[in-house]
This record gives C-alpha cells, structure tokens and sequence, in this order.
C-alpha cells in the first residue's frame, strides 16, 4: 500500500485511541446496564479496533518508505 503522508495514520491513531479508550473507562465501564450503554461500548471497541487498523497502516507505510529509500 502506498501512501504519501503515514504520519496521518500514526495521529489518527493515537487520537482514535485516546478518546475512545477514555470515554469507555469513565462513562461507559463503570454503568453498562441497558442496551444504551451496550452500543456505546460496542462503538468505544470499535473504535479502538479502527485505532489499531489505522497503527497499522502506520507502520507498514513507514517500512514502504524506507524500503523506497534504502
């Protein structure tokens, strides 16, 4: 996969992360009893998930790039 700026990825990453991973830990762990706080953890994980996805194309442009280079 090529692409021009992975440092997008990278911050997209770590705010995905952040947000999602505090939200679920102060509102959504602490009172999961109906249905509505299901689908917010259900969207806090997914989140994280898309976090890791996004981690992941990170890395693999950056050894895209280095391969480019070197």
């Amino acid at each position: 996969m090529k692409l021009k700026n992975s440092s997008l990825y990278y911050w997209l990453a770590n705010i995905l992360c952040l947000i999602s991973a505090a939200y679920f830990f102060w509102k959504v762990l602490p009172c999961i009893t109906t249905a509505k706080e299901i689908v917010f953890a259900t969207v806090c994980i997914l989140t994280m998930v898309a976090s890791c996805i996004c981690f992941v194309l990170y890395v693999d442009a950056k050894r895209n790039e280095k391969e480019k280079i070197g």
